[in-house]
Formats: structure tokens, sequence, C-alpha cells
């Protein structure tokens, strides 16, 4: 993600909000997008700026939970991370097994780590550093 000058910006007038509820911090996310003009960024995005610009944005441990999609999945200290490969053909010839164009075998279009890795083309490194 590019981190120009409006999404740190952003980024520090949504951390830099008091708010109390779930709810509020959507409305005024929604607020600060029309008034900065960008395109929706995804928690993972401002996280991203969130961490990488520390000096200018003041911590906000609030901010940061409403932005950790599942923070008790990493508690344990292990994160699972799928990883597709390209869809190549696969020599079974299993009845139970779908298979769609363009998707690997064994995976339907829809499911979360599917849609991630279209949009990322397969590579496996940007696979996980999306993910994390």
């Amino acid at each position: 993600m590019i981190h120009n000058k409006n999404i740190i910006d952003f980024v520090g007038a949504l951390a830099n909000k008091k708010i109390a509820t779930g709810e509020q911090f959507l409305n005024f996310k929604k607020e600060l997008i029309s008034k900065f003009k960008i395109q929706p960024p995804n928690n993972t995005d401002l996280l991203e700026v969130y961490h990488n610009h520390q000096k200018q944005i003041k911590r906000n441990p609030y901010f940061e939970k409403k932005l950790n999609k599942r923070p008790v999945l990493s508690l344990s200290g292990v994160a699972v991370v799928s990883v597709l490969t390209k869809p190549y053909p696969c020599p079974g010839r299993c009845l139970y097994c779908p298979s769609e164009k363009g998707i690997p075998k064994s995976y339907l279009s829809g499911e979360p780590a599917v849609e991630r890795a279209k949009g990322l083309k397969y590579n496996p490194y940007w696979q996980v550093k999306k993910r994390i």
C-alpha cells in the first residue's frame, strides 16, 4: 500500500478519535473516507500505516484492537496461513472434488483464501504477507 499523506492523515484522525463502540468506529471511518475522498482501505492496510508511522500517529490500543481481525487465533503463538498454488491440472478424477476453471482443484471460488490468492496471482510471498 502506498503511504501517501492522505492515508497517513486518515489513519491519524481515526486513531486519535475517542470511540466507544464498533458501530461508532465504522461510522467515523465512513465519514473520514468521504472527507479524504479515498477508496475504503482494508483494516490490514490501515494497521500497516499505523505501525509504520508511529512517530506521527499517537498510540491507541482501542484502535489497534478494532483493526486486528482475530487476535484470539494467534494468542498461542501459532498463526495459520493458507497459501494456494497455481491451478495446475490434477491427474485425479475424483467425482466429489470440485474443479472450477482458474482455481486449484478441491477449492471453491468465494472462499477468502481462494479470493486472496486469485487477487495476488497465486504468489506465495504476497499471500503470506497480506495474511499476516
